[in-house]
């Protein structure tokens, strides 16, 4: 992802723009604050980012003015009134250059950097809404155990298409179908974070109440059948 997105600055916003755009960010996520703990580093590796990519620019533009300066005088000529060629300048020739290569080369960089990543990103890093997302698997397979242990005693499935499952391929086949139905809701609900954090949230605060709610309802119907015995 572009780190100027993150930040919410545009491509040639300033240093002063950037570090205010980067404590902005960082207070709102920060995780003593009550942020998130991967929306913060991901401000983090933005700003970070933007200041190498910054400070590599600075220093081959310096690079390449030095060099001009110093082959300038071989190949300027005797006469000082050619020096009005649009070439006849190297050192405004090589900065003009630098510039634009230095311009060009920046989202190249930064998406070789993104793809380079993205083993370590998914599979070693903090994912978004971890918490969350792991009370959520849990309600739901604590769901799963209390299905089994009404049905155990002659309930029936409530859920139309997990009784389906259930009919055609036993109760491996209602596992599968509500396991893969939390797996379904689990990846919207990171891919939904990348973008906006508080709606991936709310996503996952509303599955883990439903579930919970069924779980809680499922409770009480066990309850209920050992206290008729």
């Amino acid at each position: 992802m572009n780190p100027y997105r993150i930040l919410d600055i545009s491509d040639d916003a300033t240093s002063e723009e950037i570090e205010c755009a980067y404590r902005k960010q960082a207070a709102k996520y920060h995780p003593d604050m009550g942020g998130d703990a991967w929306a913060f580093q991901q401000v983090r590796d933005a700003y970070n980012l933007i200041k190498k990519a910054r400070s590599s620019d600075t220093h081959q533009l310096k690079s390449d003015e030095t060099e001009s300066a110093v082959a300038e005088p071989a190949t300027v000529p005797n006469n000082p009134s050619k020096h009005n060629t649009p070439f006849a300048n190297p050192s405004t020739r090589n900065t003009t250059t630098s510039s634009k290569n230095s311009a060009t080369s920046q989202p190249v960089n930064s998406k070789v950097d993104d793809s380079r990543h993205w083993f370590w990103r998914v599979f070693f890093q903090q994912l978004p809404l971890q918490n969350e997302t792991t009370t959520f698997i849990l309600v739901n397979v604590l769901d799963v155990f209390m299905t089994y242990m009404l049905m155990r005693f002659g309930a029936i499935e409530a859920n139309p298409i997990a009784n389906f499952f259930f009919k055609r391929w036993n109760f491996d086949g209602m596992i599968f179908f509500k396991m893969g139905m939390v797996a379904v809701v689990a990846v919207l609900a990171q891919i939904v974070a990348r973008r906006d954090l508080k709606k991936a949230r709310f996503l996952l605060y509303v599955g883990t109440l439903i579930v919970g709610t069924v779980v809680v309802y499922s409770a009480i119907l066990f309850a209920r059948h050992f206290l008729t015995f």
